[in-house]
């Protein structure tokens, strides 16, 4: 993983994406994960964005969002009436999740087990690279409800500008991938998962880029969450990975 430098200066590649008009699949996207963060039912969401490079002005500023290239902010919630080991429960298989719906294991020549293990090592390296070892020594955002967490989000959907946002809503009897304005149902789990981008990113060496560090970030605040050290919890996310069998939840 070699991403640009950690700076608070935008890229010229996400600038120039920004100064095109999204196209109507991206904006369906973006109404999709409007209308799954406003849910009645929403149980819990994990969201992150990326602008042009610099902090997105919405953000609530956080030391792993600066410490993060291309200062990708996060927002993650939890309904006010669940117990600490229910949010937990909750904030691992979001986290496992999103390192499963990534691989492709018909395009895996190996073993998907073998795989993941080395892509969830790559993460963890980029985590260590960005953050340090230590998830005790980071000081998390502070709590809020749920209906701030919404009030977050909507705000960095609507009027952030991002440039690229991922976004996983738990809502419970709905399971839902959505990329590029397509949807594709699930039964198993309650996660509804959204990407969008501006289409000139779209398999660019940068999208795969922030790709990887999205989920490097999200691996290291679950682990923070989890109050795990860092080896130790990717150890926990393969296995869960595998026993969910989210790698066979691709994108459409």
């Amino acid at each position: 993983m070699n991403p640009q430098p950690n700076a608070n200066k935008p890229d010229a590649r996400l600038v120039e994406a920004l100064d095109k008009e999204p196209d109507e699949r991206w904006e369906a996207v973006r109404q999709q994960a409007l209308e799954a963060v406003t849910h009645d039912n929403l149980l819990a969401v994990w969201f992150q964005a990326v602008g042009d490079g610099s902090p997105l002005s919405q953000a609530r500023e956080n030391e792993i969002e600066r410490a993060t290239p291309y200062q990708m902010t996060f927002t993650t919630g939890f309904d006010d009436d669940l117990q600490y080991q229910d949010v937990l429960s909750i904030s691992n298989r979001l986290c496992s999740h999103h390192n499963g719906v990534w691989i492709r294991p018909e395009l895996v020549s190996g073993s998907v087990e073998t795989q993941l293990g080395t892509d969830l090592q790559r993460y963890e390296e980029g985590a260590r690279q960005f953050y340090g070892e230590d998830t005790s020594n980071i000081q998390l955002p502070t709590a809020a409800s749920l209906d701030e967490q919404r009030d977050q989000i909507v705000s960095l959907l609507e009027s952030g500008n991002p440039s690229l946002f991922w976004m996983q809503a738990v809502i419970p009897e709905t399971h839902m991938i959505v990329s590029g304005g397509v949807s594709q149902l699930f039964s198993d789990e309650p996660i509804n998962y959204h990407i969008g981008g501006h289409p000139s990113l779209q398999g660019t060496e940068l999208d795969g880029q922030l790709t990887q560090v999205a989920i490097t970030q999200h691996l290291f605040v679950s682990a923070c969450i989890a109050d795990q050290p860092l080896s130790q919890y990717t150890d926990q996310i393969l296995q869960m990975t595998l026993s969910n069998d989210y790698h066979h939840e691709s994108f459409p």
